[in-house]
This record gives C-alpha cells, structure tokens and sequence, in this order.
C-alpha cells in the first residue's frame, strides 16, 4: 500500500488547483475574447486566483460551477452580486448543492448574451 504524507498530499492538491486555474484562464480568454485583452495577465491571474478561492469558500468543489462563479466575476465584477443570481450564494437554507445549482443556472442565462464577446 502507498501511504500519501500529508504535505504531499498538499502539494498535489495545490499543484492541480494550479493547473484547474491555468485552465480556467484559457477558457475565459476563448469564451470572453474582447473581456480578457483588456486586461493585463496580471490582472487576469489575479481575478481568477480570487475567484477560485472565493468560490471555494463558498464550499464550490466542482469545476464547472467554479467556471461559471469566475465568469460572473469576470463580467459583472466581484461578489457579492445583486444581480438574480447572486440570490442563491445568499441563502443560507438551502443544501448547498441546491444553492450551487440554482447559481449556475441563474448565472448562464444573465452570461449568455455576453459569451463570444
């Protein structure tokens, strides 16, 4: 049996939040073109590092409700949001699989109409 210390264990979730993080940056530079040339790679790096973290704090573990938290933090700026979708992160009654989901809904259709642009 391998046994995993656990600061490697550390090191490799690290290294792979990393990697979902260089990713993420790709796919907002593909999804919102004219959005990311405006911004410095500094700042690019730096909106995604926070939104990651952030979404996490939310307790956000998969990746596409990630991507779309740093989409909407890309477009409409940072939370908390007013915006309908920012409603779910909100409610505190809910499980938050329900909260997360209702987020990713309400969040696609107000980010639709800004994709490709």
């Amino acid at each position: 049996m391998i046994r995993i210390r656990d600061a490697q264990e550390e090191a490799l979730s690290e290294a792979l939040w990393g990697r979902f993080q260089d990713e993420l940056t790709e796919h907002l530079t593909a999804t919102f073109p004219s959005r990311c040339a405006s911004l410095p790679e500094p700042r690019l790096a730096e909106l995604v590092a926070s939104a990651v973290v952030s979404a996490r704090a939310q307790g956000m573990a998969g990746d596409r409700t990630i991507k779309v938290y740093a989409e909407c933090a890309l477009v409409f700026g940072p939370p908390p949001w007013r915006e309908p979708f920012g409603e779910p992160l909100a409610d505190r009654g809910s499980p938050p699989e329900v909260r997360h989901a209702r987020f990713v809904r309400l969040a696609n259709e107000a980010l639709e109409p800004e994709r490709g642009a």
